[in-house]
């Protein structure tokens, strides 16, 4: 059940809504990116990353789990900002999930 929701999370809300639309921004964001695998993040290696995250022990806090994989994602050179939504689905009866969502990023990296 973890892993199912780590992947869903992983695929249906980061990729979909955060990595997608941020491609062109993760190196210079007036730079354009064109055709080349080396200016944006690998999928793989953020469910892959997410996954060891989860499996490294549990969080109580939705919060905390959410700064991790944004710290994660910001060890990349390449990511500027990472968004991060983690949902509970039916955490409460009649609500079909809670959570948080945060933004963290570096404005200015010179690395």
């Amino acid at each position: 059940l973890a892993a199912q929701a780590v992947y869903d999370f992983t695929w249906n809300e980061y990729c979909d809504w955060y990595l997608e639309p941020s491609k062109t921004v993760l190196t210079d964001p007036d730079a354009d990116p064109g055709d080349s695998l080396a200016a944006v993040v690998s999928y793989e290696d953020i469910v892959d990353g997410i996954r060891r995250l989860a499996d490294a022990g549990h969080v109580n806090l939705a919060e905390t789990f959410a700064e991790r994989i944004a710290s994660f994602c910001l060890e990349d050179p390449r990511v500027r900002r990472a968004r991060v939504r983690v949902d509970k689905p039916e955490a409460f009866d009649g609500a079909a999930s809670v959570g948080v969502e945060i933004e963290r990023g570096y404005d200015d990296r010179d690395d």
